[in-house]
């Protein structure tokens, strides 16, 4: 009994503590490369390059990276990149929509999934589609100062 306690410990710290960058997260988003999404309502050819957010309302790693995604916004439309911020989720889209608000968060669109996808198992997940819905970069998890400023470079330049 004691054991199991200890493990049930261990395995909910180590959730709240490992880092987007852990083998299992790149595993993950490397099933999603070169992949297509299914999103209903999302119009895939209305641009080149589209940054899709998958998150929860439920997520602490998503509620903790709101400041980053506030500033992915904001660099977004002074630049004037024509890449939009695309929010997915198995969340009704009015308590996603309702949370961005809270944070400051411009998306142009929220959409909700269906059903889940058993690629999308982990929140938050920053993916950059193509105008096929195509997968080209996946970032998993609460990005490090290093992914956060390659994210940002990619959204920029609206290049893959």
């Amino acid at each position: 009994m004691i054991a199991a306690c200890i493990v049930s410990i261990a395995l909910l710290l180590e959730r709240r503590f490992v880092p987007a960058s852990n083998p299992s997260a790149m595993a993950q988003g490397s099933k999603l490369i070169g992949k297509p999404l299914d999103v209903p309502g999302v119009d895939w050819k209305a641009h080149p390059v589209r940054t899709v957010l998958y998150m929860s309302t439920h997520c602490h790693f998503c509620l903790d990276s709101m400041a980053y995604y506030r500033r992915l916004a904001e660099a977004r439309s002074k630049s004037g990149a024509l890449v939009p911020l695309t929010v997915v989720s198995l969340d009704a889209p009015e308590d996603i929509k309702g949370l961005l608000s809270a944070e400051h968060v411009a998306a142009d669109g929220v959409y909700k999934l269906p059903s889940a996808d058993p690629r999308l198992r982990s929140t938050p997940m920053l993916l950059i589609a193509d105008s096929k819905g195509i997968v080209r970069r996946a970032y998993i998890g609460k990005l490090g100062p290093i992914q956060e400023a390659e994210f940002l470079g990619i959204l920029r330049s609206g290049a893959l």
